[in-house]
This record gives C-alpha cells, sequence and structure tokens, in this order.
C-alpha cells in the first residue's frame, strides 16, 4: 500500500483517488503498525513534503491528513502518539474553527503548511513510525 518510504520511517497513501476520512485512515496507520503521521519538527516536515512531492516542489496532490487533532478536553492539538502540539506549521490565521474543524492536513495550496480539517472530509493521508 505504500508508496514511499524514508528515513525516518513515513509513507504516504494515495492510492485511493476519493481520498479516506481521517479517523479511515487512522485506521489503516495503525492496521500498518505505525500512526497518522506525528509531524512534530521542521525537519520531519519537509522530509514529509519531500516525499509527498517525490521531490518535485511543483506537483501539486491531494491534501494529506496528518496525526494532530485537536483534543476538546485539553482545548488544544494533541498528536496521535499522545504527545500535545509544541511545533506547528499552521498557514496564517490558523488554527480555525475548531469548534466544527478537529483534524490537521497538509494544505496543497500553501506550501504543505497546516490547515484544520473537518475529520469527514477525504483527503490522502500519511503514516509514520513513532
Amino acid at each position: 500500500m505504500p508508496d514511499c518510504v524514508i528515513s525516518w520511517e513515513v509513507t504516504h497513501h494515495k492510492d485511493n483517488s476519493n481520498g479516506y476520512t481521517w479517523e479511515e485512515a487512522d485506521t489503516i496507520c495503525k492496521e500498518n503498525g505505525k500512526v497518522l503521521a506525528v509531524v512534530d519538527s521542521q525537519e520531519k516536515w519537509e522530509k514529509l513534503k519531500y516525499v509527498i512531492t517525490g521531490g518535485n516542489r511543483y506537483t501539486a496532490p491531494a491534501d494529506v491528513y496528518i496525526g494532530l487533532q485537536f483534543t476538546e478536553s485539553i482545548n488544544n492539538f494533541t498528536w496521535t502518539n499522545g504527545v500535545q502540539a509544541s511545533w506547528t506549521k499552521w498557514y496564517e490565521n490558523e488554527p480555525f474553527f475548531t469548534d466544527t474543524r478537529h483534524c490537521v492536513r497538509l494544505d496543497v495550496y500553501t506550501d504543505y503548511s497546516f490547515r484544520t480539517s473537518d475529520c469527514s472530509y477525504r483527503h490522502h493521508f500519511a503514516c509514520s513510525y513513532e
């Protein structure tokens, strides 16, 4: 199922042209012994961006879910490995509408910056080993 793997052990899943909901993506990652990608540093963000684009900055695939989700009980974003987000790559004016948009995607039109998303929207996704 993975299209490519790099040293940080991240995979980009794009085999379904309709994409996946955040929950479907999370389930697929877990079934493969991974988590939705924990992109908690500039280095990891750059590596994932490279994997998504295949090294071609002008490649424009679909947006990609990562393992960051809004946790209402603590009013903050948490990675799928349970750690609160400290490093992020938010687009300007984000996070946006956290009352309805609890999931996070890398947005192809904003140089793969973090954007909030309704979790039922369908996107590609990335998994990582933690």
